[in-house]
């Protein structure tokens, strides 16, 4: 399965609740291609990750920073991700109950991957809580934190916020390939407003091959 690799970090009782979900986005890169090839802009210049597939400017959290450890992506290795922003007033405003729209906030992961010979997979696509939870063993974590530094179940309101997310990318589990992840967060509101969205491009190859 494509994205084992991930499932594996995520808890038993959260793994359970990812449904896939069909989806019309378009493969972004061609086989070599090692950084991302998809439109938008450099969440930073330490990474390839860039702001979509959700163009930047319909996203109503502002990234302030974004970084990954270690960077490219390591197979079995514990792989960190640290975002940091806000969510201005001026962008929230005509949000109804904006407190219930967080806490029913989603995270949807997708997946399309092209193998060494260049041939699609048909892509494949998660959705999850966008809510701090614990894997079993600890492996596979999201934390959530408040800019006064207390620690929260779901994102904050107006404010400046983090997230710490970590898990493990278990090799034998990997299809090998070129994989990129279009990784979109939105409200639990009845527009679907977008939070965040960003996408990266990366190889990635079965240790057991």
């Amino acid at each position: 399965m494509l994205f084992l690799p991930i499932l594996t970090a995520l808890p038993a009782t959260l793994a359970v609740g990812l449904r896939p979900i069909s989806t019309d986005q378009v493969y972004l890169g061609e086989a070599g291609i090692t950084s991302s090839t998809a439109i938008g802009d450099r969440v930073s210049w330490d990474h390839n990750v860039t702001f979509g597939p959700v163009p930047k400017a319909e996203q109503i959290y502002v990234t302030d920073g974004f970084d990954i450890a270690p960077f490219p992506a390591t197979i079995n290795r514990r792989l960190f991700f640290l975002l940091s922003g806000h969510l201005p007033p001026s962008k929230t405003e005509h949000i109804r109950n904006l407190e219930a729209a967080l806490a029913k906030a989603t995270f949807n992961i997708t997946v399309n991957r092209l193998d060494p010979v260049g041939k699609p997979d048909e892509p494949r696509s998660y959705v999850i809580p966008l809510r701090a939870f614990r894997g079993s063993m600890g492996i596979g974590q999201l934390s959530i934190r408040h800019t006064n530094g207390t620690y929260v179940d779901y994102l904050p309101g107006p404010g400046e916020s983090e997230m710490l997310a970590e898990l493990i990318v278990v090799g034998m589990f990997v299809e090998t390939g070129l994989h990129t992840f279009d990784l979109v967060a939105r409200l639990g509101d009845e527009n679907n407003t977008c939070l965040f969205a960003f996408s990266h491009t990366q190889w990635l190859a079965n240790d057991v091959d």
